[in-house]
């Protein structure tokens, strides 16, 4: 047993190969729209199922995590979310899949608001922190897509069942430790607390911005990726699965160097406003170039919009700051409900705008859409960040200073 004090750099891997298993729809989009015989929209909606589950239990997993101990929460998710994503590798229908893509979500959504209160204990826990986390997704989602080069629909669920024993093993292999032992844990928030968190301004400010980024560089990154890229600017699978590599480590990198800009100018405001800006004009951009879309353009205008996503890390350092250390991972999970659900409302409105301009081609059992139909899911995309602009209006600059426990406490 690997013991807790070394557990963190263990549970890191975990985060990685837990993201990793969120993206397989966008890596997998053709051989699983074949597979289960779906339309665009149910493809959205099982794409989306996972980021649903995921917001929904960003709460609860910062609750427990804050009164039972980041390490365990973590260590636990991790089985259940490797679980369930071999559930849906292994599905057989449409509904099992479904019901395997949400149990990840809710799983692999403990998973990553654990760590997220784990970081925060760590040096002060400002945006550096916390974009480590973030840089930690874009280098799954990088992962993940150079082992879905050459997918088919045999080494689909091979290779990816193979991360997730890889990770049920190391979440094993760490011992947690017993509620009461090490480090004295937080009295649980009350409701009135939780209701002032919930019903203040900075509160709602950081939950729009990381809702205006997160949202669309997940829609796009583990599910609309792929099919926008094959049809739109001409690619094969597996070179859209590399621009999927490209735009995730451009996020990774962002992430760790947005976190740090932020920390050194201890502003909040002027970051969430440049990523807000740089994420909106790229989307914008792409959307207004008309078909077909040069190569390099897209690789650089989605990779900029992905790199503009770390941006929350600001908001969600916003967020902590304004309220007390003991509560982090009430606020954080609080803070962060919306964004994966706001992903899932933008995947399944992506499945929507393309039913609706079939105009009745059939290939395989599956509807062929026209080119003019996937230009538009930038716009679609470019729409979900405009809760961003509003979040950064009304946020007011903590100047990276958190507010303290009591002491009494």
């Amino acid at each position: 047993m690997i013991p807790a004090r070394r557990a963190r750099q263990v549970l890191f891997v975990v985060l990685l190969l837990s993201t990793a298993e969120r993206v397989t729809p966008a890596l997998a989009a053709g051989i699983i729209r074949e597979h289960l015989r779906l339309t665009s929209s149910e493809f959205g909606i099982l794409a989306a199922m996972s980021a649903f589950g995921f917001g929904l239990a960003q709460f609860p997993g910062g609750y427990l995590a804050d009164i039972h101990g980041a390490l365990r929460v973590v260590r636990y998710a991790a089985l259940s979310s490797a679980a369930f994503a071999v559930v849906f590798l292994l599905a057989p229908n449409y509904p099992v899949a479904l019901l395997g893509r949400a149990g990840f979500g809710v799983s692999d959504s403990l998973v990553f608001i654990g760590m997220m209160r784990l970081v925060v204990d760590n040096r002060g826990g400002g945006s550096s922190e916390i974009g480590k986390v973030q840089a930690a997704v874009g280098v799954a989602f990088a992962g993940a897509a150079l082992a879905g080069l050459g997918l088919t629909g045999t080494t689909f669920p091979l290779v990816f069942g193979a991360l997730a024993l890889v990770q049920a093993g190391l979440a094993l292999s760490v011992r947690a430790p017993e509620v009461g032992q090490g480090p004295r844990r937080a009295a649980a928030a009350g409701w009135p607390e939780i209701v002032e968190i919930a019903t203040s301004r900075q509160f709602w400010a950081s939950v729009l911005v990381t809702t205006g980024l997160f949202a669309p560089f997940l829609a796009w990154s583990t599910a609309w990726a792929v099919p926008y890229l094959e049809s739109v600017v001409g690619f094969s699978a597996d070179q859209a699965r590399l621009v999927i590599v490209g735009n995730s480590l451009a996020a990774a990198a962002s992430a760790i160097l947005v976190g740090r800009l932020s920390d050194r100018l201890r502003r909040r405001r002027v970051v969430m406003l440049g990523g807000t800006a740089t994420m909106i004009g790229s989307w914008a951009l792409l959307f207004a170039i008309p078909a077909p879309v040069p190569a390099v353009i897209a690789i650089a205008l989605t990779s900029l919009a992905c790199a503009a996503f770390p941006a929350a890390s600001a908001s969600l350092a916003l967020a902590k700051e304004s309220f007390r250390q003991d509560r982090a991972g009430t606020v954080l999970g609080l803070a962060n409900v919306t964004s994966s659900i706001g992903a899932s409302l933008l995947g399944a409105a992506v499945g929507l705008v393309l039913d609706s301009q079939w105009r009745g081609a059939v290939a395989h059992g599956l509807r062929l859409y026209p080119v003019s139909a996937y230009t538009l899911v930038p716009a679609v995309l470019g729409a979900g960040c405009g809760l961003a602009v509003v979040g950064v209006m009304l946020a007011r600059e903590t100047r990276a200073e958190q507010v303290p426990v009591p002491a009494l406490l």
